[in-house]
């Protein structure tokens, strides 16, 4: 896959916006800026749906979702960047990293780096997400991370420390998720959505 300086620089910029605090968010502990990890594993790459697509409810042509969460990856302390383009396939135009056409997309897909999921229906678990991106997530694995010693995976949904499974956490219209592997970063508990373009 053939990088531009434009589209590395593209996913840069919007891991760190991912990062950013919403312009009135009230803080119990400080903004704690987080580079992005070093390494392929901190850039996974995007997955299309063929096959898998059927176990949710199929394929469908429009971009934008009627509902959204932001998901943020921490993985020991650093940021792990979700790229634009999971569970998007076939025939899409991609600019600057960001998917601006396409003919399918499963259920739940990005069109950006930086952590913001379409959702085509309320329901959805994040075990739905990371199915679609064909990557793990359980009790003591996100990604190609595998918790240290006795720690867990951990998960915040606006602020808030969610017990159980982390695929079991419901993707709410709004909400912010944040699941972290070997160390602890303050979670954001809260997501400004920029307005799409529909």
């Amino acid at each position: 896959m053939r990088r531009s300086g434009y589209s590395v620089l593209a996913v840069s910029v919007a891991a760190a916006l991912a990062c950013a605090p919403a312009a009135n968010a009230q803080w119990e502990a400080p903004f704690v800026p987080t580079p992005i990890g070093a390494g392929p594993e901190y850039q996974p790459p995007a997955r299309w749906p063929l096959a898998g697509a059927a176990a949710f409810e199929g394929l469908d042509s429009r971009l934008h979702g009627p509902l959204r969460v932001h998901l943020e990856l921490f993985a020991n302390r650093r940021v792990v960047v979700i790229p634009g383009g999971i569970g998007v396939s076939g025939g899409r135009t991609v600019l600057y990293s960001h998917v601006v056409d396409a003919l399918w997309h499963a259920p739940a897909w990005t069109l950006a780096p930086g952590g913001v999921i379409q959702l085509e229906r309320p329901g959805l678990r994040l075990a739905d997400f990371f199915a679609v991106w064909g990557q793990p997530l359980d009790t003591r694995r996100l990604l190609t991370f595998e918790a240290r010693g006795s720690s867990r995976v951990l998960v915040f949904v606006n602020g808030e420390r969610r017990q159980g499974p982390p695929g079991d956490v419901i993707l709410r219209d709004g909400d912010q998720i944040v699941v972290e592997i070997n160390g602890y970063i303050p979670p954001h508990p809260s997501f400004t959505f920029q307005p799409e373009r529909l």
